[in-house]
C-alpha cells in the first residue's frame, strides 16, 4: 500500500518555495507542478485570472502522487495559501474549500488500517479548517480523529499546540484513546 504523507509532502515543498532553492533536483513534473501554482496565484492576485476558472484548470492537472484526490488537495491547498498571503482571501477560499472537499473524499475512502495516512489527511484537513476556513469545531474533531488514530505521532501533538495558541477552548484537550 502506497503510504504517502501528504503534509510532509506539503511542508517539503513550501520549504522548496520559500528558501528559493535550486529546483534542479526535483522531478520535471514536480518542478512544472509548482511553477503552475505559483503562476496561477500571481495571475489570481493581480486580476487577470479569475478564481474558479483557475480551479477548472488545477483540476484538470495529472496527479502527482498517483491519486487525484491527496494530489488535487495539496494543490489546491498550495494556491489558496498562496494566495492567503497576498491578502487575496474570497480568492484563497475557492482552492481551500476545494481542497477540504478532496481531503474529505481521501479520508472517507482510506480505510482505519492504514492509520498513519488518514491520519496525515485528517490532520491537514484540521489545519485548513483552523487556520483559513473558521471551523475551529470541525477542525478539532479532525485532529482527534488524527490522534485516535496515531496516538504517538509528535506532528499531531506539535498540530493541536499550534492550533491551541490561536483557538484554545477548542484544542486545549487531547482526546482519550
Amino acid at each position: 500500500m502506497k503510504s504517502i504523507s501528504l503534509l510532509i509532502v506539503a511542508a517539503a515543498l513550501l520549504q522548496i518555495q520559500l528558501a528559493e532553492a535550486q529546483t534542479d533536483s526535483l522531478p520535471r513534473a514536480l518542478r512544472d507542478a509548482i511553477k503552475l501554482r505559483e503562476d496561477m496565484a500571481g495571475a489570481i492576485a493581480a486580476g487577470s485570472q479569475k478564481a474558479d476558472e483557475a480551479l477548472l484548470e488545477l483540476k484538470a492537472q495529472p496527479a502527482l502522487f498517483g491519486d487525484s484526490d491527496a494530489s488535487l488537495a495539496l494543490a489546491a491547498a498550495d494556491v489558496g495559501q498562496r494566495l492567503w498571503g497576498a491578502g487575496k482571501t474570497a480568492e484563497a477560499g475557492v482552492f481551500l474549500r476545494a481542497a477540504e472537499a478532496s481531503l474529505s473524499q481521501k479520508i472517507d475512502r482510506t480505510p482505519d488500517a492504514s492509520a498513519p495516512e488518514k491520519a496525515q489527511y485528517l490532520a491537514m484537513r484540521a489545519f485548513l479548517r483552523a487556520r483559513h476556513l473558521n471551523e475551529a469545531a470541525l477542525a478539532k474533531a479532525d485532529l482527534d480523529a488524527a490522534q485516535k488514530l496515531a496516538p504517538n505521532d509528535p506532528y499531531l501533538t506539535s498540530l493541536r499546540s499550534s492550533l491551541a495558541s490561536d483557538k484554545a477552548e477548542q484544542f486545549r484537550d487531547t482526546p482519550k484513546g
